[in-house]
């Protein structure tokens, strides 16, 4: 999980910076906002799926979306080897 204040992405030139975020092996980015060619890019390319959270205010709600993202990864693992 990465972490950011506002404008999140503001400056990235062209797809590369998200796909930096997910080859990194980030599963979610919470933000008190987004840059929009980065949401743009992030949602349309390399984060399609994942986790982009704007309007974050307080260190709560990060700790409590890492709990949720680490249930929903050990569901992802149960349901795979259950294949």
């Amino acid at each position: 999980v990465v972490v950011g204040g506002r404008s999140f992405g503001w400056g990235a030139r062209g797809e590369q910076a998200a796909f930096c975020l997910k080859c990194a092996g980030v599963g979610a980015v919470v933000a008190k906002s987004f840059a929009r060619l980065f949401y743009r890019n992030a949602v349309n390319n390399a984060l399609k799926g994942d986790y982009l959270l704007a309007g974050v205010s307080g260190i709560i709600l990060v700790l409590e979306i890492a709990i949720i993202l680490e249930s929903v990864n050990a569901l992802r693992a149960e349901r795979s080897a259950q294949a």
